[in-house]
């Protein structure tokens, strides 16, 4: 698997305002500090739950990715390309996906897909705040605010800090 693109300036200017209103900061003064503490805040959950937030782009590469169907990112929004021997069959294949938005795993759905010249390209990530579970806003905005509080102090802040929120992403109800 490599990951070929990665976005992550979309989500965290789209989390500034709320952001802000969580913190009750009325200044601009801040905007691009708050900016880099979401964007840290929203890497740290992704590394640390395992899961897709910021929009990339990944691509499979010689693998027999539809042995288990299960591939290894979540939150896919799209296929983008798939060739066989150069021949694209992207209409082929779709995606299952359990639980758009949180942690739930995505599944390749056409025929079995195991030759070592396969290549399947995927879109993962939110495109917008809407689409991201209201367990994962909660726990980047508790984050951020924390890394804002702590700005200017030695006192380390821990993603772990917060297993409270990042429990619920792991395991969320059934």
């Amino acid at each position: 698997m490599t990951r070929m693109t990665v976005d992550r300036d979309v989500l965290p200017v789209a989390l500034l305002a709320l952001a802000k209103s969580q913190m009750r900061v009325e200044h601009n003064r801040d905007d691009v500090l708050i900016t880099e503490q979401l964007r840290a805040a929203i890497v740290g959950v992704e590394r640390r739950c395992s899961i897709n937030i910021n929009p990339a782009q990944f691509a499979f590469e010689g693998c027999d990715i539809t042995a288990t169907g299960r591939l290894p990112v979540n939150n896919v929004s799209a296929i983008v390309s798939l060739f066989s021997g150069g021949v694209d069959v992207s209409s082929n294949y779709g995606i299952k996906q359990d639980e758009l938005g949180g942690n739930a795993h995505a599944y390749l759905v056409g025929p079995t897909l195991n030759s070592n010249d396969a290549v399947l390209v995927v879109d993962v990530g939110m495109q917008t705040v809407d689409a991201i579970d209201p367990a994962i806003t909660s726990a980047v905005l508790r984050i951020t605010a924390a890394y804002y509080e702590n700005r200017e102090t030695f006192a380390p802040v821990f993603v772990d800090d917060f297993l409270g929120e990042l429990i619920a992403i792991w395991r969320p109800a059934v």
